[in-house]
Parts: C-alpha cells; sequence; structure tokens
C-alpha cells in the first residue's frame, strides 16, 4: 500500500467511465470516448489532433439529460498514429 502511494502522484482518483462524448469546439463537434475522469480532469480518446490549448464543452449524456462540462485542453498524446486528448 505504501508503495502504489509513493509512485501515484495525482491528487485525486480516476474513475473509469468509457461513455461516449462530444467535444465541442467553436461551433464543431466531434465524438470521442470518455476514458476516465477525476475532480480536476478527464481523460478523452478522439481522432481530432488539433485541439491543444483549446476550450471545448464536453458534453455527457446521462439518459434522458445532458451534462454540458466546460473544459481545456492542457495535455494530448500520440497513439497509434492518432492523438488522444
Amino acid at each position: 500500500m505504501m508503495r502504489n502511494a509513493l509512485y501515484n502522484k495525482r491528487r485525486y482518483e480516476r474513475i473509469p467511465v468509457n461513455e461516449g462524448v462530444c467535444c465541442i469546439d467553436k461551433g464543431s463537434q466531434n465524438l470521442g470516448t470518455l476514458l476516465d475522469c477525476s475532480a480536476e480532469g478527464m481523460l478523452i480518446e478522439t481522432r481530432v489532433s488539433d485541439l491543444m490549448n483549446t476550450n471545448l464543452e464536453i458534453v455527457i449524456s446521462m439518459g434522458k439529460d445532458r451534462l454540458h462540462v466546460p473544459a481545456q485542453v492542457v495535455r494530448m498524446y500520440k497513439k497509434h498514429g492518432v492523438r488522444q486528448n
């Protein structure tokens, strides 16, 4: 237990989600997958590669309701030739 605490630099626990989301940037809409989230961030996989430092609105469907979350892209990763936001 102590060893994991030393290597885990995250301040908040990540919660696995694996849910489809819509990323809205200046009127354009791109689909993605919310892989996990925490109190201060989320990991979304998309096929869009030019979102660094972009302010977005993330739309998460919750049954008949939709949750609109303002977000800013602060880090991007490239995986298998496709960028992950």
